[in-house]
């Protein structure tokens, strides 16, 4: 038996000798252990071999060698060559080969441990170094001779393959696939550059040189040397580059806006340089005849002066730069200037009216006899043929001042009655009053859209000129409805109930009807007694149709002519389309709110079909599309449906646009999208278009695109074919730029007097906060805000005959109360009632904050008022666009300044609720003037700050919030340092990218940061945005 230790515990463990040689494990720790030869166990006597008692054993895998044992991994090798890795096989292990024979060995031992008996001289000359030696000098042998009788290494072979010339243009990249077919399985390929141009480069997974040639390379001719190394062989591709020159057109340096005066010249001098090798001279000419500007064409020296009409606007100058070659290659710039108002209001009021057309003159009231109180430097503006009495104050609360001495309700000039025939208007704006007399929309519609609507309309004292459906009669007829209270709580008055709607409605039916016979008669003509009669078994309809007449707006007699013809032509169809009918009526009763796409087919150089529809034959189109129109030209109100048919695009337009969007009408503005966007259309203002030449019509708009106007007028026109109230509407962004986007109703559900409904819209990019738009009211043709048609549509959808019924309350409302002499509890009690029947109506809302003008409320009155204000959050914090409107005028009412204050505070968060920091930036501005009216500057100082923080990116709006802060921080003596530490905080908040590219605005803030940095001695903050403005401007396009 043999005695083995175990390595792992230790034990002694007894082993038969049949186990010698093998791998056991230990019967308690289960550690392997190798059992040791016999010879092994006793080193000091050596047994003799034994002979083999049977086969050998197939050899057993090698051992894994001990971690002592085991060699590094060398370095990956270099990729492009080759490396050998030479490593010797593992020695068998003898004790894992049984019945072996033992492996010769070399002992360096001088210690013999043999039992021979030779003498001590014999065992030396049988040493070691005796047996090895000779062998040793016998192996040298053979390997020299090995050596020398070898053949030489042959050098590895090179074969050449030429390749055809290759192609390539200047700037652009140029490609050549390698074709490489491997030999074998176990050969990589390599390849590996030996000559090419600089910059040229291969791609070891594609097998693909890359080069794009550089301006210096062209023309010229390049050779390129590729080797393949595949093993021993190697491949040398060669071939020619020949280098075309590209010829480009020369490249602007960038012309950042310069500003200037009305009336007075500046130069600049635009640069255009020939980005060729060699370059060639450049020339320069304006796109457009200009009489405002004139250019050298050689020097490129821009003179330009500014014309009367242009003071406040910002206008382009188009230059052409042309290289002198035979490509004769061109490209255009526009140079902006950016032009101030006349230091003088009255002046700039003149420009501004010239700008309309108006030929307005200005001259100093000595002249004229000046009969009205009002305290500012007085003066006289004449233009058609009338004249206006101008009044300049020192500052705007002067101006303000003499406002309120304007008493409307009680008909008031300075506390005297106003006692002239015609009504006085007057209008405010900064330091200037302007006041007419008279009702021409000639000189009113001019003023008004130059200074907003008048801040006030004083009617004659004793007998006020009554409006539409103001008339004695009226109220005569009403007054029982006012006076009588339904048996409710609160005893409500009828008149502001929805009970007596048609018995009001009857009222201004009957009034229109007696008021404007002559015209009706002449609308229908010879069918005016068949027409009646028609309309006496359709009172209902008679009754709307009447009273959504606007003698105001429409063309009486051309609108009973088109509700006549319609009637006249689809008789049968009238009963269930009778809104359709009204709307068509309304609409076409003049084309100044029929959508006319016309401008947008000469913008792309395109033609109009000749199939265009007209009032008549929009009213066919939807009665014919009755089986996909789901009841929308039956069942919606008028009021929605003029957004419907106010459209002139031909039947097969039409009929293509159900067939490709029908099933997806729902949300169907994503069509916007569909129109591809004519990049090039916007690089060339216009001058060339993929539309040029073509038919303006919806396919090809679809297929060759346009900028956002096509795109929105493609959606828009797309949605009406299908029965979707839509509109076309553009407006400004945050970085200001005209933009276009649809708009749409999105019909859920239709009630007898409600609607369910979302107005939704597509291309209204919300990272560049698009938040009012513009577009054509259809009825009146006049410009509103889509703001401001949501909130009417919501009101009819909210509940139509309650919004029709305030209307007319509110409509004869200043008979009644002239006729009644209603005192403020009175006019309070009643606008509070016609609130409550709509409580979103606008001229409620707007009578009731001139209500408490000129006046001091009592404590009952106050306290209504107050909770009148907190309705108005309520109700509009979802339509806030209205409340800026009415209310500095509406907390008049309150003569304590701090809860004026307070109030605006409230109106900011309204604001910042619905996410409209564009509303806040208006408010801030006007609570900032009432900060500092009461001396609290500070305080509007960091107003502002927190406001500008919080929005840093609103770039159409932080600008102005700038002047305002730092006019008010130099007013208050701000030392330069918390300027620049404001700005050392807001800067770094700005993105310096819009769309991927580097933002003007923001290189705008980091230029007006300079000056401040450098004043306040922040020289390093200074030059650090100075070259940050300069990063921005040279990654710009030219």
């Amino acid at each position: 038996m043999l005695s083995v230790a175990c390595p792992g515990c230790q034990s002694r463990l007894k082993m038969k000798p049949t186990l010698t040689g093998r791998r056991v494990k230990c019967p308690k720790c289960q550690t392997a252990i190798q059992v040791p030869l016999a010879s092994d166990t006793n080193p000091t006597v050596q047994k003799k071999p034994q002979k083999p008692r049977s086969k050998p054993s197939p050899a057993k895998r090698p051992a894994k060698p001990e971690p002592s044992q085991r060699t590094l991994t060398p370095p990956e090798p270099d990729e492009a060559f080759p490396v050998l890795h030479l490593a010797p096989e593992p020695a068998a292990d003898a004790a894992a080969v049984p019945n072996s024979a033992a492996p010769p060995e070399l002992n360096f031992n001088t210690t013999s441990t043999s039992s021979t008996s030779a003498s001590p001289r014999r065992r030396r000359r049988r040493s070691s170094v005796g047996v090895w030696l000779p062998m040793l000098m016998v192996l040298l042998g053979a390997a020299g001779a090995l050596w020398y009788f070898m053949p030489a290494a042959k050098p590895p072979e090179i074969t050449v393959k030429q390749f055809p010339d290759q192609a390539a243009v200047e700037g652009k990249l140029m490609t050549l696939a390698m074709p490489v077919t491997s030999t074998g399985a176990q050969q990589a390929t390599q390849l590996k550059i030996v000559q090419a141009p600089d910059g040229a480069t291969f791609d070891q997974a594609t097998r693909v040189f890359k080069w794009t040639p550089t301006e210096a390379d062209g023309p010229g001719q390049f050779d390129v040397i590729v080797h393949l190394i595949q093993g021993p062989n190697i491949v040398e591709a060669k071939f020619r580059v020949i280098v075309a020159e590209e010829d480009t057109a020369p490249v602007f340096q960038t012309i950042e806006p310069v500003s200037t005066k009305p009336l007075e010249e500046v130069v600049v001098t635009v640069q255009a340089d020939d980005p060729d090798e060699p370059s060639v001279a450049v020339s320069y000419a304006l796109a457009e005849p200009n009489a405002a500007a004139t250019i050298d064409a050689e020097t490129g020296e821009l003179k330009f002066t500014p014309s009367e009409i242009m003071a406040g606007e910002s206008v382009s100058v188009t230059v052409i730069a042309k290289e002198d070659s035979d490509a004769s290659l061109s490209t255009t710039h526009d140079v902006t200037f950016q032009v101030g108002k006349f230091d003088n209001p009255v002046r700039q009021l003149v420009a501004d009216l010239r700008k309309l057309d108006v030929d307005a003159e200005f001259e100093d009231a000595a002249a004229h006899d000046n009969p009205l109180p009002f305290t500012g430097s007085a003066g006289v503006l004449s233009f058609d043929g009338r004249s206006v009495s101008v009044f300049r104050y020192e500052t705007a609360q002067d101006r303000q001042e003499d406002v309120q001495k304007v008493d409307v309700f009680g008909r008031k000039l300075f506390d005297s009655p106003w006692k002239n025939e015609e009504p006085l208007n007057v209008f405010a704006n900064d330091e200037l009053l302007v006041a007419f007399v008279g009702g021409d929309s000639n000189m009113l519609d001019p003023l008004s859209s130059v200074m907003d609507r008048p801040v006030a309309v004083v009617q004659k004292h004793e007998a006020p000129t009554p409006i539409v459906h103001q008339t004695p009669a009226m109220v005569a007829e009403l007054m029982p409805l006012y006076e009588g209270r339904l048996k409710r709580p609160g005893k409500p008055r009828r008149l502001f109930t929805t009970d007596c709607y048609k018995d009001v409605r009857k009222v201004f039916a009957d009034q229109f009807e007696k008021e404007f016979d002559s015209q009706i008669r002449t609308g229908v003509g010879d069918d005016y007694d068949e027409l009646m009669e028609w309309f006496a078994e359709r009172i209902d309809l008679k009754e709307e149709f009447f009273t959504a007449i606007r003698p105001e707006v429409d063309n009486v007699s051309t609108a009973l002519q088109m509700f006549n013809q319609i009637r006249k032509t689809y008789p049968k169809q009238m009963d269930r389309y009778g809104s359709l009918a009204i709307a068509c009526s309304v609409v076409w009763d003049n084309d100044r709110g029929v959508y006319n796409y016309r401008g947008h087919a000469e913008r792309t150089h395109s033609t109009i079909p000749d199939t265009l529809l007209d009032g008549l034959s929009n009213f066919q189109y939807f009665v014919d599309a009755e089986s996909v129109m789901q009841g929308r030209a039956q069942f919606v109100p008028w009021e929605f449906l003029i957004h419907l048919i106010n459209d002139k695009t031909p039947v097969a337009e039409r009929t293509w646009a159900v067939q490709a969007y029908l099933p997806t009408r729902q949300m169907f503005g994503k069509c916007y999208s569909d129109v591809p966007y004519d990049t090039r259309m916007l690089q060339t203002s216009s001058r060339e278009c993929k539309l040029d030449g073509k038919e303006y019509n919806l396919p090809n708009i679809r297929q060759f695109g346009g900028v956002c106007a096509m795109q929105a007028d493609y959606a828009a026109r797309v949605g009406k074919s299908m029965g979707v109230p839509a509109e076309y509407v553009s407006g400004s962004g945050r970085y200001g730029g005209a933009h276009a986007w649809v708009m749409w109703v999105e019909l859920q559900a239709v009630t007898q007097r409600s609607i369910k409904f979302t107005l939704e819209s597509h291309g209204r990019y919300r990272g560049d906060h698009y938040y009012v738009g513009n577009m054509k009211e259809p009825q009146s043709g006049k410009r509103i805000t889509d703001r401001l048609l949501e909130l009417r549509l919501h009101q009819v959808g909210m509940d139509a005959m309650a919004k029709r019924h305030s209307d007319r309350v509110m409509a004869v409302y200043p008979g009644m109360a002239e006729e009644l002499a209603f005192d403020f509890d009175t006019r309070l009690e009643y606008l509070s009632g016609a609130v409550a029947l709509n409580p979103w109506s606008e001229s409620a809302w707007t009578a009731l904050s001139q209500i408490s003008s000129g006046r001091e409320p009592g404590k009952d009155e106050h306290k209504t008022m107050s909770i009148l204000l907190d309705q108005l959050f309520v109700n509009f914090a979802a339509f806030p666009d209205f409340t800026l409107t009415i209310f500095a005028d509406l907390i008049s009412f309150e003569k304590e300044a701090d809860k004026r204050i307070q109030y605006y505070y409230q109106l900011l968060d309204v604001y910042a609720a619905a996410q409209r920091p564009d509303l806040g930036f208006r408010a801030l501005l006007q609570l900032s003037d009432l900060l500092e009216q009461e001396e609290r500057t500070d305080e509007a100082i960091q107003t502002l700050a927190v406001a500008i923080q919080k929005y840093p990116d609103e770039g159409q709006y932080i600008p102005k919030m700038l002047d305002r802060l730092e006019g008010l921080a130099a007013a208050a003596g701000a030392v330069n340092q918390t300027l620049a530490e404001f700005y050392a905080s807001f800067l770094p908040k700005i993105p310096q990218t819009r769309g991927g590219s580097p933002s003007k605005y923001c290189m705008q803030m980091y230029e007006r940061a300079v000056p401040v940095f450098e004043q306040a001695g922040q020289q390093q903050l200074a030059q650090n945005y100075r070259t940050g403005a300069l990063q921005l401007k040279s990654g710009m396009p030219q």
